[in-house]
């Protein structure tokens, strides 16, 4: 869901194994974002028929009761344009825009009605997702990601495209928002499991819309130890908990964490100790330190010295999807007979940028390290023809509404190629360009190269699409009296790095920076992308980092093995693209 004070967005992992697996109704007390539901694996829960939401902030509540509807919610959001990864310059609307939303949803006597839930919902988290750690909304101030990560505003909407978030937004019974006393003796039963997760001693004060004091703790305590049902109770340790559920009549567990909100670089972690006290014995649970359960990151075992870190890691795609081609692998062998073998109408974006004929020059050719594997010193005609059956199956695989952005450019030596092959592409497929974009690159060499010839800092990529109407995940930001719709402005210029590092032997790679934007842009959650000519898998890094399905195709083997490398780098030790943020 969301980062939220006090989220189990990442120790949910640990607690889950815990809750016992024949109840029929679950409910959390002090549900918050709903981290714990969230990391169950709902298949493992077979009795499972009551799901109940309650939270005594009317706001949480009113934000997952509108999640019911995730469609028309997803369409609330879309209205207000965010920051966007790659644009340095958050525009000073959105800044005002954010402190508006503030204004109008914690400070102006908000009622919530039938008619305003989806437009304060979508308000709110806007507000939630743009602050540090989800502390203190109220007062907290915006951040500026200044292009570096993505706004976490699209990263909710994703979540609610999401088909492991929404089998769990369709399990949820009922959204309460009632005193937590209320809440458990309207749903107490032998047959219930309660999760409760108080504001913890000593924190009280950094939530919000709580006024949680030494006397409700010690309420809650007297409520848990008269109920009917199951509970599992989280806390941090302190001297009175001890005399309210003594170690001998309740099972206390213990964990210790990093507090990753409190990291910073170069400095060791904060460490902390989590407990977990339960009314019920192991005959009901597995043993967590065995176990694995699922969690919407994917599987994740437990060891018993295994750490927790308090963090929301990116959403990561569980599981390949094979389309002829396994997704989330680099092949490596000739293009066009590596593409035959992917289904037809399968892939959502092809990104990718292929050799520019660029060996007819005097050193004979632009790639000595990789020999003459590289179809980079053919004549055009030879060349034309490669790259019209390459289209081909570009026009087969690509789903209708799917995109391919193709970045590609002269060289001195053939400034006309460029206009021979998008006539041959109009000749010899269906495919048509709706726009062409402008790269402009940090750097370029030599500067002043040529007598009569431009210095060349920028080069085109090119969007060829079957229709029209092909996929654009921008967004609503103003819709005028008349009904005219107005959407998110991405101009036909991009300026980006021109690569992620030096590669020996390979001079053509583009950005992670590049190839994001256009994942961003043409794909959603989950998509295929593809990049045919994937070099050093720059393509691949992006929609993994992105949580997109990648497919890579080269044909040398030295840059199919640098990919493969990276790429295991990135699954092995990313975790976090910044803290307490998911993405």
């Amino acid at each position: 869901m969301i980062s939220y004070i006090g989220g189990k967005a990442r120790i949910g992992k640990w607690i889950v194994p815990f809750i016992p697996k024949d109840i029929e109704t679950y409910c959390e007390p002090f549900s918050g974002m709903f981290w714990v539901f969230f990391n169950m694996d709902l298949k493992k829960y077979p009795n499972l028929k009551t799901v109940v939401y309650n939270d005594f902030n009317g706001l949480n509540a009113n934000l997952l009761d509108c999640c019911n509807d995730y469609d028309r919610l997803w369409e609330e959001l879309n209205h207000y344009p965010c920051q966007q990864l790659g644009i340095e310059d958050t525009p000073t609307e959105y800044v005002e825009m954010f402190n508006r939303f503030q204004q109008e949803v914690f400070h102006n006597d908000i009622t919530i009605t039938e008619e305003n839930k989806f437009e304060v919902a979508a308000k709110y988290v806007y507000v939630l997702t743009q602050i540090f750690s989800g502390s203190k909304p109220e007062t907290s101030s915006y951040t500026d990601y200044k292009g570096k990560y993505r706004c976490k505003v699209l990263i909710f909407m994703d979540k609610l495209k999401h088909p492991k978030y929404r089998e769990h937004f369709d399990k949820i019974t009922f959204v309460e928002n009632l005193d937590f006393q209320e809440v458990i003796e309207k749903y107490d039963s032998d047959k219930t499991y309660f999760y409760v997760d108080p504001p913890y001693w000593k924190t009280e004060n950094y939530y919000s819309n709580h006024d949680f004091d030494r006397e409700d703790h010690e309420r809650l305590s007297e409520c848990l130890k008269s109920m009917t049902g199951m509970f599992s109770l989280s806390y941090y340790d302190f001297p009175l908990l001890n005399d309210w559920f003594p170690a001998e009549d309740y099972i206390w567990e213990k964990k210790k964490f990093a507090k990753a909100a409190a990291a910073k670089s170069g400095v060791k972690q904060n460490m902390g100790e989590e407990l977990l006290i339960m009314n019920y014995g192991e005959n009901k649970y597995m043993n967590p330190n065995e176990g694995v359960q699922l969690d919407l990151f994917g599987e994740v075992s437990l060891k018993p010295d295994n750490k927790i870190v308090e963090n929301e890691k990116p959403l990561k795609i569980k599981g390949n999807i094979n389309v002829g081609l396994e997704t989330n692998h680099i092949y490596c062998g000739d293009t066009v007979e590596e593409m035959k073998k992917i289904e037809d109408k399968s892939i959502q974006l092809i990104l990718t940028s292929p050799p520019y004929l660029a060996s007819i020059r005097k050193d004979n050719h632009k790639y000595p390290g990789a020999k003459d594997q590289i179809k980079d010193n053919q004549s055009i005609r030879e060349y034309l023809d490669w790259m019209i059956d390459i289209f081909k199956q570009y026009e087969r695989i690509l789903k209708d509404d799917g995109v391919i952005a193709f970045n590609f450019s002269y060289t001195t030596f053939n400034p006309s190629l460029p206009f021979f092959l998008i006539n041959e592409v109009f000749e010899n497929t269906g495919l048509e360009i709706y726009d062409t974009l402008t790269w402009k690159k940090k750097s370029c060499l030599p500067l002043s190269g040529h007598p009569n010839r431009l210095t060349r800092i920028a080069e085109l990529v090119f969007i060829f699409a079957k229709k029209p109407d092909f996929y654009a995940n921008k967004r609503v930001t103003k819709i005028s009296k008349t009904g005219q719709k107005y959407f998110t402005t991405y101009y036909n210029l991009l300026e980006a790095k021109n690569n992620d590092g030096k590669v020996d032997g390979h001079d053509a790679t583009f950005s992670t920076e590049f190839a994001s934007f256009f994942i961003n842009l043409y794909s959603n959650i989950n998509d295929i992308i593809l990049d045919n000519f994937s070099g050093t898998g720059t393509t691949a890094h992006a929609a993994s980092v992105l949580d997109r399905q990648y497919i890579g195709i080269d044909l040398v083997e030295k840059y199919c093995d640098f990919a493969r490398k990276r790429l295991k780098s990135l699954n092995d030790t990313i975790g976090y693209l910044f803290t307490n943020n998911n993405q």
